[in-house]
């Protein structure tokens, strides 16, 4: 087989498969979010809900090299608990930009191993904090800003579309996505200055956890 047609049939299965396993966890009162989650130092997951291309894997590898945990930088299941929604990760190799001698982004995406990033601090669960919305603006300074409940869940619920795919289910999906949006959430603009560099991002992202409880 043509090794491009083979790549294209590998990526429609893991499509399919994809679909088949939320119909499932939406059975089970759970739900599967295309996003990426990091580990704040307290102990919070941080759910980086985004498209692709809009930083989610590169934020993740940046902030787990500077000593926050994480969970996944692509696929994540929520689950109802007591005091809140518990965060799953479902670990693979990250998807990350190339960058040129220059040290700046190419615009092509590789797969690295997590061996070869040598990160540490990889956890199954974590309860949730709260979700930030990554965007690249390359050419502006990295920038965190509280984002409304609002859009926290409008993005939830567009990287979870299967959720809709069954009545049976719908409502409870909504309903665990919409609890996990009342937390704390956060724009987060994401500029050339934190590219790679796991201190400076480490330092603009830091205030999370006292930003989100002091709303």
């Amino acid at each position: 087989m043509d090794p491009a047609r083979a790549q294209e049939a590998a990526a429609d299965l893991y499509s399919l498969l994809t679909v088949a396993a939320a119909l499932l966890l939406a059975d089970l009162g759970r739900a599967l979010v295309h996003a990426a989650a990091v580990v704040a130092p307290d102990g919070g997951a941080w759910l980086l809900a985004g498209d692709a291309r809009s930083g989610k894997s590169t934020t993740c590898a940046t902030l787990a090299a500077a000593g926050w945990g994480y969970l996944s930088d692509d696929q994540v299941v929520l689950a109802p608990r007591e005091d809140g929604v518990e965060v799953e990760g479902w670990l693979r190799p990250f998807h990350l930009d190339s960058t040129g001698e220059d040290g700046e982004p190419t615009g092509e995406r590789r797969t690295v191993p997590i061996a070869e990033l040598g990160l540490a601090g990889w956890r199954r669960t974590a309860r949730l904090a709260g979700v930030i919305l990554p965007a690249v603006a390359a050419r502006e300074a990295t920038t965190l800003t509280p984002a409304p409940a609002a859009d926290a869940l409008a993005a939830l619920v567009r990287q979870s579309p299967w959720l809709l795919a069954s009545g049976r289910t719908a409502s409870a999906g909504l309903a665990l996505l919409g609890h996990a949006a009342k937390g704390g959430a956060f724009n987060l603009r994401l500029g050339r200055d934190t590219f790679r560099d796991p201190a400076r991002l480490q330092a603009c992202v830091g205030s999370l956890e006292v930003q989100a409880n002091g709303r």
